[in-house]
């Protein structure tokens, strides 16, 4: 009897066991359903407060989401400028043009010329100038690189009309050295560039003509009379509309007709204008152009 009922206790206390561990089994597989069902389903949304960003935070790394940088369009195609035009640092009222009779500065050089020297007034250069003072005149306004004059369409009449009268044996190279000069010296403060200074000259130069306008007035350039220094000037006004400058050059007690020089504005097309003096140098009414004997 006392056998029969330990057995029966034994076997009701292995099923309990069996049970038990069943369920805590049970327990344990649901658990972990749970678990592996909160990581695969997907997180609440996120609500941003007032003080938060507005963008949602990545489900996985917390942060923000990786944006790429915005690429600026590139910058609009612009054409270099062209470079300046010359500029004046010395402001000027007018410009002058001055024209020398050959043989007076051949006389004013102790005969230091060329053989042979043109008959007729020829080019000593364009002068920026002012009213206020007659001899005012602005120079070496800016440094520039010299011009190519070789380049220059207009080069034989430069070379007819305002030639260099030194002597010296080559002479394309002292007409150059004069060239330069007249535009270091004035054509740096005319506000234009090399090649319209140098043309500009030459088309005044042309338009003056001023033996065509003695000659015409009775008052050819000669040294077998002289003339009245009144008549000439009259002569160029009368010609142009306006009053000429002349210059003139004393040796003992005789005057020498040196340069006629005319003033034109300073803006294109350069029309004509009086300019402040009408003599200089000129002692005496009686005038001479020199000749080569």
């Amino acid at each position: 009897m006392m056998k029969t009922h330990i057995k029966l206790y034994s076997k009701s206390n292995s099923c309990f066991l069996i049970m038990t561990m069943k369920s805590s089994l049970a327990i344990i597989l649901l658990v972990l359903f749970h678990i592996v069902g909160l990581v695969v389903s997907d997180p609440p949304p996120y609500h941003a407060n007032e003080s938060s960003p507005s963008y949602e935070l990545s489900a996985v790394t917390n942060k923000p989401p990786k944006t790429s940088p915005k690429k600026s369009p590139p910058p609009p195609y612009r054409r270099s400028p062209p470079p300046p035009p010359p500029h004046s640092e010395k402001p000027f009222d007018f410009l002058m043009l001055a024209e020398i009779w050959p043989e007076t500065y051949c006389i004013m050089m102790n005969q230091v010329c060329r053989k042979i020297t043109p008959s007729k007034f020829v080019i000593h250069g364009l002068w920026p100038s002012n009213s206020d003072i007659a001899d005012s005149q602005p120079r070496n306004c800016h440094n520039t690189t010299e011009p190519d004059i070789s380049s220059f369409s207009f080069k034989k009449d430069l070379q007819k009309e305002w030639p260099s009268l030194r002597s010296y044996q080559n002479t394309s190279v002292e007409d150059t050295t004069l060239w330069m000069r007249q535009w270091n010296y004035h054509g740096t403060c005319s506000l234009m560039t090399p090649e319209k200074y140098f043309e500009e000259t030459i088309k005044i130069h042309k338009r003056v003509n001023l033996k065509f306008t003695l000659n015409k007035a009775g008052l050819p350039p000669t040294n077998r009379r002289p003339h009245q220094l009144s008549n000439i000037f009259s002569a160029i006004k009368n010609r142009i509309g306006f009053k000429p400058q002349i210059q003139c050059y004393q040796i003992h007690n005789t005057f020498y007709l040196r340069e006629i020089r005319v003033c034109v504005d300073k803006s294109t097309p350069h029309g004509y204008i009086d300019c402040p003096r009408d003599y200089v140098d000129c002692g005496s009414n009686v005038v001479y152009f020199p000749e080569k004997e």
